[in-house]
């Protein structure tokens, strides 16, 4: 779910308050003991998800702002709000498309995944009695197991298997 879905599914400005957390832990690491200009911090988290928040969820920011010191940081400055807002789209976004392009490919292969537990129990059973015309309940599997009623008519329905 995205930082805009976010702020339209729950509660408006949601996705900004997130954002504005995670600037004001990386300040407080930068410059401990000076007071921080809420302002400042409200409209760079304002503009962080009004630019990225289509396209970033609420876990790639806490994943962006977990790795900005280590990963993203292109700054010699204890804290640069500037650099912050624009390390996300320099170095971030490209890596996190790459993740996504690859979440996407995996999705499309599963029609290639072997089905495990309930799944491929369910299968094997269509597959081998209730295609075939043969009563379920002739299988030494139902007859060693506890299936119920309702789980025994759901297998002969023919509905998708989705768990």
């Amino acid at each position: 779910m995205t930082l805009n879905l976010l702020d339209a599914s729950y509660t408006q400005g949601l996705a900004a308050r997130i954002v504005e957390n995670n600037i004001r832990g990386l300040y407080t690491l930068g410059r401990p003991h000076e007071l921080i200009n809420d302002t400042a911090v409200r409209q760079a988290a304002l503009l962080f998800v009004g630019k990225y928040g289509t396209e970033l969820s609420a876990f790639g920011t806490l994943l962006y702002f977990a790795q900005y010191l280590t990963n993203h940081k292109s700054t010699y400055g204890q804290f640069d709000l500037v650099d912050i807002l624009r390390q996300c789209e320099k170095s971030f976004l490209p890596q996190w498309r790459k993740r996504l392009a690859k979440k996407e490919e995996k999705v499309k292969d599963c029609g290639q995944c072997r089905e495990v537990g309930k799944a491929a129990l369910y299968s094997y059973l269509r597959r081998e009695y209730v295609d075939k015309g043969i009563d379920l309940r002739n299988s030494p599997i139902v007859q060693l197991g506890s299936f119920s009623e309702q789980t025994l008519r759901f297998i002969e329905s023919g509905e998708p298997l989705t768990f």
